[in-house]
């Protein structure tokens, strides 16, 4: 008897009872979380080609951007005062667009060691360049890429260089344009009662932002 009143009551808490975090975002953060591997020891998918590319196409971004720079002061941002690889803030669209096209042209002439797309045809290579860029693929850029390319460990590096590059939505296009410095926040009484983004950092930001 007092097994289902238990029952009954363990029913009505679930259906009309709702669990709450508070601090959500620190108590379910990455470092608190175990994860266990389970199966086969597997490689990742096209090593080690995959992150060689990548350090490649950072080695090249760092040259790109430094050169840029010299030319638009007002619309990069490159922090170099930090050892190992300096933090670069892109301000405009355009600059970025520029970085990633000398990108692809460095890829097509074959400064990508592991990423051999300078062998392939001119038609071949200008579709790709619109693969790796653009956010939508035409059909003809399809068939055509496919039709040379699938299957093999070079389409794998063209879709590589597409999450790295692609202009709207690309990996680097949001670590360099769209994110920002973390905003850390905290009480000023003569503001406001309410936690808010520190004054100074919030200051610089804006100066970057702005350009000066």
């Amino acid at each position: 008897m007092t097994a289902d009143e238990l029952g009954v009551l363990y029913d009505w808490l679930t259906n009309v009872s709702r669990d709450v975090l508070d601090e959500s975002d620190e108590i379910l953060h990455v470092r608190y979380q175990v994860i266990y591997t389970a199966g086969k020891q597997m490689p990742v998918n096209d090593h080690p080609n995959r992150w060689i590319i990548i350090q490649q196409v950072f080695s090249l971004l760092q040259t790109h951007a430094v050169e840029l720079r010299a030319n638009y002061p007002k619309m990069l941002d490159i922090d170099t005062t930090l050892k190992g690889f300096p933090i670069i803030h892109v301000l405009d669209s355009v600059q970025f667009q520029r970085i990633t096209s000398r990108i692809i042209n460095n890829a097509l002439e074959g400064r990508l060691s592991s990423l051999s797309v300078g062998i392939l045809p001119s038609q071949i290579q200008a579709a790709a360049r619109r693969f790796m860029t653009q956010t939508e693929v035409s059909d003809v850029d399809h068939v055509l890429i496919h039709s040379y390319c699938a299957g093999t460990t070079l389409f794998n590096g063209m879709l590589l260089l597409r999450g790295l590059l692609m202009n709207d939505g690309g990996i680097l296009s949001y670590v360099l344009k769209e994110r920002r410095w973390r905003v850390d926040y905290g009480l000023d009484p003569s503001r406001t009662l309410l936690a808010v983004p520190y004054r100074a950092k919030v200051s610089y930001i804006n100066l970057v932002m702005e350009g000066h």
